[in-house]
C-alpha cells in the first residue's frame, strides 16, 4: 500500500469517527440568548398564537432545514430565532389572517469543535463566541512536529475548507471564525508519511535481510 493511499485510508477514519461523534452529540440544556443563531439539531418548538393545532415541536435537519405543515425545506440553520419566525409568518400568512408565530429553542446541540490530525492535544473542545482557529490550535497544544500547517482543512457539515494556517499566523491571511461542530483537520507532512512508511516496513526489511544472510551461508 502506497504512503498516499495509506494516509488517506487514515484520515477517512478519523474524520467518520468525529463526524458519527458530532451527530449523536447528547443535547444540551436550551439558553435564552437572543443573538444565538440555530443550527442542525436543535429541537425547536414553532408556537402559532391561538392556533395550538398547528404549533409542532421539530428538529433541525442535518441539511440545516425544517419541514412544517405545508412547508418543506424551509432553510433554518444559521438564523436567529426571530429571523426563522419571520419567515414561518410570512408563509402562514398565505393560510391565516394575521398570524403570531415565536420559535423557542427548547434543547440546543452541543456546541463544540472536533481537532484530529497532527495536533498535540486532538480532542473535543467546546466552541466559545467568536472562536477563531489560531485559539484552537493554542487549546489543541499547537501543531507536532510531524504537522504540515499549510494544508488543514475545516471540515464543515458536507464543505472542506482549506486553510493556511501558517499564512495567517504571520498575518498574510484572516483568521476564522469556528462553527459549532466544525472538525478541524491537521494532516502529516510528506517527510513524516515517508517516516512512518519506513517505520512500517523496518521489520519486513529487516527479515529478508536475516533470510538473505542464512542463505547466503547456506550456499557457502
Amino acid at each position: 500500500m502506497s504512503v498516499k493511499i495509506w494516509y488517506n485510508a487514515e484520515m477517512y477514519i478519523l474524520r467518520s469517527i468525529f463526524l458519527a461523534a458530532m451527530l449523536i452529540a447528547p443535547l444540551c440544556g436550551a439558553s435564552d440568548n437572543e443573538d444565538y443563531r440555530l443550527q442542525a439539531g436543535d429541537e425547536i418548538e414553532i408556537f402559532v398564537w391561538q392556533n395550538p393545532d398547528i404549533s409542532r415541536t421539530l428538529t433541525i435537519e442535518n441539511n440545516g432545514e425544517i419541514s412544517y405543515i405545508l412547508m418543506e425545506n424551509i432553510p433554518a440553520s444559521g438564523l436567529t430565532r426571530e429571523e426563522l419566525a419571520g419567515k414561518i409568518t410570512e408563509k402562514l400568512s398565505a393560510y391565516i389572517e394575521n398570524p403570531k408565530v415565536s420559535v423557542i429553542v427548547k434543547k440546543f446541540i452541543r456546541r463544540q469543535v472536533y481537532v484530529i490530525g497532527q495536533l498535540n492535544k486532538p480532542g473535543t473542545y467546546p466552541l466559545k463566541k467568536d472562536m477563531r482557529l489560531l485559539e484552537l490550535i493554542a487549546l489543541a497544544g499547537s501543531f507536532s512536529d510531524s504537522a504540515k500547517e499549510s494544508e488543514m482543512e475545516i471540515i464543515r457539515g458536507d464543505k472542506i475548507i482549506k486553510v493556511n494556517a501558517g499564512a495567517i499566523m504571520r498575518l498574510e491571511q484572516d483568521d476564522i471564525i469556528l462553527e459549532a461542530g466544525d472538525i478541524v483537520s491537521a494532516p502529516r507532512s510528506a517527510l513524516s508519511n515517508t517516516n512512518v512508511a519506513i517505520r512500517q516496513i523496518s521489520p519486513v526489511l529487516t527479515f529478508l535481510t536475516t533470510i538473505m544472510t542464512l542463505a547466503i551461508l547456506i550456499i557457502l
